[in-house]
C-alpha cells in the first residue's frame, strides 16, 4: 500500500524522463532579450527550446539604475542543481544568485561563493519541477511579506521572511549601484515544458498509474 501511495509521482517521474531524454543530449543558451522581470508574474519563462533540452548557460543584462534583479523560470530535471556566474565579465562584479521554488518560497541563495566577488552554489536532492532563478547585484535582495527571506552569505531561506513566498526586492542596507551584463551557468537544469506538454506529462502519469492498479485488481 506504501507503494501505491506514491505511485501517480513514481508515473509521473517516468514520464518526465521519457520527454527528456530524446534532447538530453543537447545543450542550449537562453539569452534574455527583453528585461527579465524581478517578480513570479513577471519573469522571463525559459521556454525557446523543446523541453528537454539541457539548459546550459543564460546571458543577460542588469541595466544600470537603482535596484535592479532578474527573474527566469526554469525547470530542473532532479538530483543536483548548480548555477554560477564565473564567466561574467565586464562592470557586473559583485553578483548575487537566487533559488525560488514554484510557489515563490525561498530554496538556496549565494553571495561571494564563486570567483572574486561572484556568486555559484550547488545542491542536491532536488524534486523535479518547475522553479524561479534570480539575479541582481549586491546587496539588492528578495523579501516576502515577512521581510528579507535570505540572511548571511549563503544557504536556505533563514531570514525573517523566510517561510513565505517572494514579493518584490529590496535593498537590506545601504544601496549598490552594479549593473551590466552576466553569464549564469547551469547544470541539472532544462528549458520549460509548454502548456501541451505539461498535460501529455499528467496523463501520461494517470495512464500509468489506472494500468497499474488495474493489474493488480487482475492479479
Amino acid at each position: 500500500m506504501k507503494f501505491l501511495t506514491h505511485l501517480p509521482s513514481f508515473c509521473l517521474a517516468l514520464a518526465t524522463a521519457a520527454l527528456i531524454s530524446p534532447h538530453s543530449a543537447h545543450a542550449a543558451t537562453f539569452a534574455e532579450g527583453t528585461d527579465a522581470g524581478q517578480t513570479l508574474g513577471t519573469a522571463k519563462i525559459v521556454d525557446t527550446s523543446a523541453f528537454g533540452t539541457s539548459l546550459d548557460t543564460i546571458t543577460g543584462n542588469i541595466p544600470v539604475g537603482l535596484g535592479r534583479a532578474d527573474l527566469f523560470q526554469i525547470y530542473l530535471t532532479g538530483g543536483t542543481f548548480s548555477a554560477d556566474t564565473n564567466l561574467t565579465t565586464g562592470t557586473l562584479t559583485d553578483t548575487q544568485l537566487f533559488l525560488f521554488s514554484a510557489s515563490g518560497l525561498g530554496v538556496f541563495w549565494d553571495d561571494d561563493a564563486g570567483t572574486g566577488l561572484l556568486s555559484q552554489f550547488s545542491i542536491s536532492n532536488v524534486t523535479a519541477g518547475i522553479y524561479y532563478l534570480g539575479i541582481s547585484g549586491y546587496n539588492y535582495d528578495p523579501i516576502s511579506a515577512g521581510g528579507q527571506i535570505f540572511s548571511g552569505t549563503s544557504g536556505g531561506p533563514t531570514g525573517p521572511g523566510g517561510a513565505s513566498p517572494l514579493t518584490g526586492w529590496a535593498f537590506t542596507t545601504g544601496t549598490t549601484s552594479d549593473s551590466g551584463v552576466y553569464t549564469i551557468s547551469l547544470t541539472g537544469a532544462t528549458f520549460v515544458p509548454e502548456p501541451s506538454e505539461v498535460m501529455g506529462l499528467l496523463a501520461f502519469a494517470g495512464l500509468g498509474s489506472a494500468a497499474f492498479l488495474k493489474r493488480r485488481r487482475l492479479v
